[in-house]
Formats: structure tokens, sequence, C-alpha cells
């Protein structure tokens, strides 16, 4: 989740393909179906934070992992 929050620039959260990422990294969250698993955990993420009152890099992963798995969102490309 750590991609998803700006160092610099608190309250910021990147999305799509403006992630801090390496070439390799890079080559795998240009797929389609990743680039729209992380623009809904940066929605959920910005939306956890709005709610709690608190900074998006105080969110808990595992309250962003579970609301969208509460929301029917698929995190493995496995079927």
């Amino acid at each position: 989740m750590s991609i998803l929050i700006s160092k610099n620039i608190e309250g910021l959260i990147a999305a799509e393909k403006n992630l801090s990422m390496s070439r390799l990294a890079a080559s795998a969250l240009r797929l389609q179906p990743i680039t729209m698993m992380t623009g809904q955990a940066a929605g959920v993420l910005a939306a956890l934070s709005v709610q709690k009152g608190i900074p998006p890099r105080e969110v808990k992963y595992e309250d962003v992992r579970r609301v969208l798995i509460e929301a029917g969102v698929n995190l493995s490309l496995k079927n």
C-alpha cells in the first residue's frame, strides 16, 4: 500500500500508473486488471482516511483489504 501514498505530500494518494515502482514492477502493474485493483485500493484508502479522520498513511492495510473483499473485489488474478 505504500506505493499509493506520497512521501512528501501529506494526504496525496496516487493511483493508476502514477505509482512509485521499479521497472520490473512496472511491467506487471501496467496490466489493466492490476491497474483497476490499485485504483480500487486507492479509493478505499481515501474513503477510510476521511471516515476515520486520519491521514492515509495511518490507515491499516487490513482495513483496506477487508473493505475490498466485502465489496466483492477479487484480489487475485487466479480463479
